[in-house]
């Protein structure tokens, strides 16, 4: 969420500029009170003078002036902190090394911007009233709850539990308040308008929308198969119109991975890998058993355990070569103690020194060769030589745990119970597992994407129907929906494929819920407008004439803030080199160059017609 306090709460870039500088600049730093005098303004500004207009409520060129002195203040302590917990080295913004630097330098130039600064507060003075009173036209009123939760976030204490102020919050929203009258001279009643005014924004603009009719929107299903040469989509298309089945030629051809599916098969998981509902159920199951109806957001999971994977502890002998390693069998079985090889002759020497033990360890945590000879041997047994990247293992299971780490289980996601009820049945009569998983599961990964576009463009997290505004490319956007349903489409070509296209249906359906919000964002942002142009609001440039300078950084903390004055004199400097510069090139172009007293003289056509007849020139279009 945007601060309350930031330059402008409706422009978001100046937020975030502020939050590359310091993330948690709503922090509120004690200030001892500093009796600061803020200087008077020239002779010939008036500060009574009205700036703006909302409805009736009045904006004076003062009420402006203390905004812009409270929203310095407000930059500084985010400077304070960032010097107190990074040292003024922060502030070097020639220092290729200061991480700060860009942030720093762009943030400085903010301050001394009369655009960048000055024009988005205006801004936020206007909408604040605007938003207000249309809260109020609307009768929508500010819970106090809601109040203390901004509050806090603008003092930077713990969310307070059950809208009870704390002791920490108290103090810490004085101190705000001392700020805000110290250096800005704002009331406490002025500041707790700022605030609600963020509340109101935030529940008129929830609302703003309400009014808006969501039309439903044209939406397509198609399934393409993806080639990688022109020829080879034009020979698929042909396949496909001359009646051979779509499946067939998808798997043969599709570069696209996912066309067959996995029938369910999720591998092995481990805890924390799944819902709860689900790894309870995978992890308390009987290899074989069938499983389920089993209900999680996802839907509901019928499942079965192919194989369970329990902790081991074992030990091990590493040797080069697998002369070494069958020696040091043979010595075991003549009785050789285990430890005692591994101690003397095991290349792995951390696990030599303990004897070879290598603790407990499960599935996925050692190289695929040691792992499959480990797991596959009973409590007791040597194996080996067992070779993997490393050399030669000797290796000896010492023992199990009795608690599942690891399950093998695959599964079949039916959306609802009825349907998962119906799958059980059969696969209770005697139904192929992986087989009724491809059938009907709407996990889409069962079946395979069957070349549907939408699921492969999306990776899998959508799928069927699509519209304009998802996720896939704009070429097929243009086809598609200038085909009929059942058409096979000419090869759509991107930039590294060819894709043929199987038009297979459209529907009309509600845009997508981030479509729907874009919208509503988008009605929004057109009422402020109007708004703003309409005879409710009236504004001036008279907020120009007295834009205050102060107070400067080190008015506020004269200990840490000194080297601040100076990059911002230096930041100052510029601007106003980069303003004359502008002035100058303004004026040059619209200054009219004298005739090159050394340019050939052009000869004039020749004509009957005497000068004291001769037409007049032509207006130029547009200049009546």
């Amino acid at each position: 969420m945007i601060g309350v306090f930031t330059l402008s709460p409706f422009r978001l870039k100046h937020s975030l500029l502020l939050l590359v500088l310091l993330s948690a600049l709503l922090l509120v730093t004690a200030v001892s009170a500093q009796d600061y005098e803020p200087p008077a303004p020239p002779d010939d500004v008036d500060l009574s003078q009205v700036i703006a207009r909302v409805g009736d409520d009045e904006i004076t060129l003062e009420d402006f002036a203390q905004r812009v002195r409270f929203e310095r203040v407000r930059y500084y302590l985010a400077f304070e902190r960032l010097i107190r917990e990074n040292g003024v080295e922060a502030l070097d913004i020639e220092n290729p090394d200061n991480q700060f630097a860009p942030a720093v330098q762009q943030v400085a130039a903010i301050l001394v911007s009369e655009r960048d600064f000055a024009a988005p507060i205006y801004d936020t003075m206007l909408l604040e009233r605007l938003y207000h009173q249309e809260a109020l036209e609307r009768g929508i009123e500010v819970d106090e709850c809601e109040m203390l939760r901004l509050w806090s976030q603008i003092v930077n204490v713990p969310p307070l539990d059950d809208c009870e102020p704390t002791e920490e919050y108290t103090e810490a929203r004085a101190q705000f308040l001392d700020l805000a009258q110290e250096y800005a001279g704002l009331s406490e009643d002025d500041v707790e308008a700022v605030v609600r005014s963020r509340a109101e924004y935030d529940a008129v603009y929830a609302v703003l929308g309400d009014d808006l009719e969501i039309e439903d929107v044209q939406a397509v299903r198609t399934r393409h198969i993806r080639v990688d040469s022109a020829e080879l989509a034009d020979e698929v298309r042909q396949r496909l119109l001359d009646g051979e089945d779509f499946e067939t030629l998808l798997a043969e051809f599709s570069l696209d991975e996912g066309v067959g599916g996995n029938g369910g098969e999720l591998g092995v998981i481990g805890p924390g890998q799944t819902t709860p509902a689900f790894e309870e159920a995978a992890f308390s199951a009987e290899v074989g058993e069938i499983v389920g109806p089993i209900d999680d957001v996802l839907g509901y999971h019928i499942l079965q355990v192919n194989e369970v994977f329990s902790a081991i502890q074992a030990r091990h002998i590493l040797l080069e070569t697998e002369e070494e390693a069958n020696t040091a069998l043979r010595l075991l079985e003549d009785g050789a103690d285990f430890g005692e090889l591994a101690q003397r002759y095991s290349i792995d020497t951390g696990s030599g020194m303990r004897g070879g033990d290598l603790g407990e360890f499960g599935p996925g945590q050692m190289v695929p060769e040691f792992e499959e000879a480990a797991f596959g041997a009973e409590i007791g047994e040597i194996v080996g030589p067992v070779e993997t990247q490393f050399g030669f293992h000797i290796i000896e299971v010492t023992g199990r745990s009795e608690t599942p780490m690891a399950v093998d289980v695959r599964h079949i996601l039916l959306e609802t119970e009825d349907d998962a009820q119906a799958a059980l049945e059969r696969l209770n009569d005697g139904a192929d597992f992986n087989e009724l998983a491809r059938e009907v599961s709407v996990d889409w990964s069962a079946a395979g994407h069957r070349g549907d576009t939408l699921t492969i463009f999306s990776q899998g997290t959508q799928t069927g129907y699509y519209t304009p505004e998802d996720e896939v490319p704009l070429a097929f956007d243009e086809a598609v929906f200038a085909a009929e349903a059942g058409d096979i489409l000419e090869p759509i070509e991107t930039r590294d494929s060819y894709f043929v296209v199987e038009v297979q249906d459209f529907t009309m359906r509600p845009p997508r819920e981030t479509v729907v919000q874009r919208l509503r964002d988008e009605y929004a942002q057109n009422w402020q407008q109007e708004q703003l142009a309409s005879d409710h609001v009236e504004t001036t440039d008279l907020w120009r004439e007295y834009i205050p300078a102060d107070p400067r950084p080190s008015d506020v903390f004269p200990d840490l803030l000194q080297p601040l004055d100076t990059l911002l004199e230096q930041s100052q400097a510029e601007y106003e080199q980069f303003l004359e510069q502008t002035r100058i090139l303004n004026v040059l172009r619209e200054l009219e160059l004298p005739p090159d007293p050394e340019a050939p003289e052009s000869e004039a056509p020749e004509s009957e017609t005497p000068e004291s007849e001769a037409p007049a020139p032509e207006t130029p279009a547009g200049d009546n």
